[in-house]
């Protein structure tokens, strides 16, 4: 009986169905998303946050859950005292909007 029991724990991810590294449920940015933050690269966007933050910089780097590094980073939440951050990591679970630079 015992080695029935190790037999169906062994073969469990078969039974049930073995998730592999390219399905969906992975965190993984889609294909237009990744193309918008790619061709936003050194440009300047603008990032809403959590407890309506706005914060504008060049997008040095991101990555799937949405962490950004923005460089010459300023804070815009108020439009008549604009503040300097400078070199500035975003968690992504902060971001609620990312507006890329406008298309030419």
């Amino acid at each position: 009986m015992a080695y029935i029991a190790e037999a169906l724990i062994w073969n469990a991810p078969a039974l049930y169905g073995e998730r592999t590294p390219n399905t969906r449920s992975e965190s993984t940015m889609s294909t237009v998303a990744e193309k918008i933050f790619q061709e936003s690269i050194s440009k300047i966007v603008l990032v809403e946050l959590k407890g309506s933050r706005t914060i504008r910089g060049k997008l040095y780097s991101y990555d799937q859950h949405m962490n950004l590094v923005l460089e010459d980073a300023e804070d815009v939440s108020n439009p008549d005292n604009t503040r300097s951050i400078g070199t500035i990591i975003v968690r992504g679970d902060n971001v609620v909007l990312v507006s890329p630079p406008p298309k030419r």
